[in-house]
């Protein structure tokens, strides 16, 4: 399987953590003490709920700190947290397994809890946001993934000649007849049968 994705999946990866700090001060030091400050809850609805009634309504900071955006928030941090500790290069090059079959299914946490997250975010319309923002992306993410692995095992795909050197193996991969395209910046996702059949490995 070849792919060329993998410094924007990268840089993605790098971005979560800056984009959910940046997300939380918003809720510290905007949404939060403005709601905690505001007894009248129509003025809430309208500017937080976008044409429905909010279902909660704390009035204090450890009100906050219990109610459902909170808890779901804590959850995606706990999520992100995971992500980096089974993604760093120390667990990737020593546990393989331990990284990408994890990887798979957080993705699909990590959706469900942006979802979560932003369920009480109506568009005024019957659509949770992270329904329209969030879920077509992973539907494409693994979409995309399947059709490489579905192409990445064409019986035209593979090694032609390895050239064995003191620290690294040379490989020669023929993908003659076999619909691949070689762009800069791909790089080669190698499977051994005889080890697993569901392994993947750079």
């Amino acid at each position: 399987m070849i792919d060329k994705h993998s410094l924007m999946h990268q840089w993605c990866g790098r971005l979560l953590p800056v984009c959910a700090a940046l997300h939380i001060l918003g809720h510290l030091f905007g949404s939060i003490p403005a709601i905690v400050n505001e007894t009248d809850n129509a003025k809430i609805n309208e500017v937080f709920t976008y044409g429905t009634m909010i279902k909660f309504n704390f009035n204090s900071w450890a009100e906050a700190m219990t109610c459902y955006p909170f808890v779901t928030g804590v959850g995606l941090v706990l999520l992100l947290c995971c992500f980096w500790a089974l993604s760093n290069e120390y667990v990737r090059r020593r546990w393989f397994e331990a990284f990408h079959y994890p990887h798979l299914v957080l993705v699909v946490f990590w959706t469900g809890g942006l979802w979560a997250h932003g369920a009480r975010q109506w568009l005024g319309c019957g659509v949770p946001l992270g329904q329209l923002v969030v879920f077509p992306v992973v539907l494409f993410y693994f979409g995309t993934r399947l059709s490489d692995i579905m192409r990445g095992i064409h019986p035209n795909i593979y090694i032609k000649d390895a050239t064995i050197k003191k620290k690294t193996v040379l490989l020669e991969i023929d993908t003659e007849n076999s619909g691949f395209v070689y762009e800069t910046g791909m790089y080669c996702m190698l499977k051994v049968p005889a080890i697993s059949e569901f392994e993947w490995h750079p």
